[in-house]
């Protein structure tokens, strides 16, 4: 025996009409609509994050493709970077000498007081290194006295950005407390 059901939809163009369906094609249609329903959320949810970095963004500062936010509390490495995470972005990290002399004049200019912070990179995992929070080899590191990597043991394993001794980085102990800057990629 088959099942027919009978609705009466209404189209903007062409008034009532009256549609039979049996029950396997309406829960066809019931998923099409899920489905549309489903892509709806992605795309509000979309939207909202993208407010989200705009409001980062007022507060904050763009350089490049990313937003910054700055925070002039000082915290150890691993609360700085949980701060960063649960805002949706992660510890800055320059990946170039222009990117790094961009950030380094925003420091100035957002914390002006302090002349360490936080860089998004260490070398916990594996000594000597040093990696971003995704993992990636960082490649620009414009170490401090010389350029050279310093050869510290395992209680130096967080990296720090400095405003003096002509911005070098230098290998801290990750429980000093500096202040930090979150970095946010735009989409």
């Amino acid at each position: 025996m088959r099942v027919f059901t009978i609705y009466v939809s209404y189209s903007f163009n062409f008034g009532p009409s009256v549609v039979m369906t049996t029950g396997a094609n309406l829960r066809e249609q019931l998923q099409n609509i899920q489905k549309e329903i489903d892509d709806m959320r992605m795309d509000v949810n979309a939207i909202k994050e993208m407010q989200a970095l705009q409001t980062i963004c007022l507060r904050g500062t763009k350089l490049r493709n990313k937003c910054l936010l700055p925070f002039a509390e000082v915290k150890r490495f691993h609360e700085a970077s949980e701060t960063c995470f649960s805002r949706g972005g992660t510890l800055i990290f320059p990946r170039d000498e222009e990117e790094d002399e961009m950030l380094q004049k925003y420091i100035r200019e957002a914390l002006p007081s302090n002349s360490f912070y936080w860089l998004g990179i260490n070398d916990l995992q594996d000594e000597g290194k040093y990696v971003d929070v995704a993992g990636a080899v960082a490649e620009y590191t414009p170490w401090e006295k010389g350029g050279e990597q310093p050869a510290n043991g395992r209680k130096l394993n967080c990296v720090r950005g400095s405003l003096e001794n002509d911005g070098g980085w230098a290998v801290e102990n990750c429980r000093e407390e500096y202040p930090f800057i979150c970095e946010f990629t735009i989409p």
